[in-house]
């Protein structure tokens, strides 16, 4: 298979009608544009992609758009781990809608080169900032200083970044009335979550290997409106679960949880807190959040007898650390760090 790549070079519109698309219109460094015609235009720019305007050009309208921000600002910092990286634990403190003040929530993310990739959030009138002194006291005031007190044995290696583009958006080119052939959305062009929630790379691929399988087929006349369709299901999952929780912090924008969204939340709570003694409760969640399987599945008889019972274990008190985890980080001395 040839691939060629055209670098400095930029998509400026479709080519074609309502009908079909029959390639994009490109534009060099040098200002100049170009047509480049194609059996089939996939639309893989991201978060910023410009279809729904190419399609108005077309005279492709009606376009249905949902939009659901928690207004979660994030602050992300790279550290050098005091421990060896590989096997290390994911580590978060998930934010609670609950409670009255700004949600706040932060994680630790184990990187190559025994790095920590560590991000803080924080909704309106709790947010992080760029300023490095902050960071780490911002850590210490999450529901629990587990992360403060990680860090407190960890290196920081720049500079801290912040981004407020957090919201949950997506388009429904699977619903519009008049489908163009030859063109297909994917991955962020279709729909972005909250980074929170891990889902958006998850999405792409599963939306790729869809799209694989399709064309594997053989060409057919309905193939873009098929794999649209296709595309569609694992962003529908993912949807359910990022604004399923994003839909109950009172900073929330877009929409207001309904008694079956409230109803909902209690049952996964507890669900959740059963699922640290339930190998069934744990399986079902992990199957559900992995993208494996669908929301639905958590209301199996089997699962919700599991939820019915209850937790078999008393509720933690600390962190799930084994004791070889534990035993390293109690012998590592503390970094000394100004608070302000």
């Amino acid at each position: 298979m040839r691939v060629t790549v055209r670098t400095h070079t930029k998509v400026v519109g479709l080519l074609g009608d309502r009908h079909a698309v029959k390639g994009v219109r490109l534009r060099g460094a040098d200002g100049i544009e170009a047509e480049l015609r194609a059996d089939l235009v996939i639309d893989a720019s991201g978060r910023a992609s410009r279809l729904p305007r190419w399609l108005a050009r077309l005279g492709l309208t009606g376009l249905a758009e949902e939009r659901l921000d928690s207004g979660m600002v994030y602050a992300s910092r790279l550290y050098r781990a005091p421990v060896p990286t590989r096997g290390w634990p994911v580590v978060g403190v998930q934010a609670d809608p609950l409670l009255r003040q700004p949600a706040k929530a932060g994680g630790i993310l184990p990187i190559d080169g025994d790095r920590w990739h560590v991000s803080l959030m924080g909704a309106p009138g709790g947010e992080p900032t760029r300023a490095a002194e902050h960071f780490e006291p911002f850590a210490r005031t999450l529901r629990h200083p587990i992360l403060a007190d990680l860090l407190q044995h960890a290196e920081p290696l720049g500079d801290v970044s912040v981004t407020h583009s957090t919201a949950n958006r997506r388009y429904h080119y699977e619903r519009l009335g008049a489908r163009p052939d030859g063109l297909v959305a994917l991955g962020d062009s279709v729909a972005t979550f909250n980074p929170v929630y891990a889902q958006g790379m998850s999405v792409a691929a599963l939306g790729a290997l869809a799209l694989r399988d399709l064309l594997a087929t053989g060409p057919t006349l309905d193939l873009a409106h098929r794999a649209q369709r296709a595309i569609a299901r694992p962003v529908n999952t993912a949807w359910a679960l990022a604004t399923g929780q994003d839909i109950h912090f009172t900073t929330t924008r877009g929409k207001r949880p309904k008694l079956t969204d409230r109803l909902l939340r209690r049952y996964v709570s507890r669900l959740s807190r059963t699922a640290t003694g339930s190998f069934r409760a744990a399986t079902a969640l992990t199957d559900v959040l992995a993208l494996q399987a669908p929301p639905a599945s958590l209301v199996r008889p089997g699962v919700l007898l599991a939820a019915l019972i209850g937790p078999l274990r008393p509720r933690l008190d600390h962190p799930q650390f084994s004791s070889a985890e534990r035993e390293l980080l109690d012998g590592l001395p503390h970094r000394e760090t100004s608070r302000t």
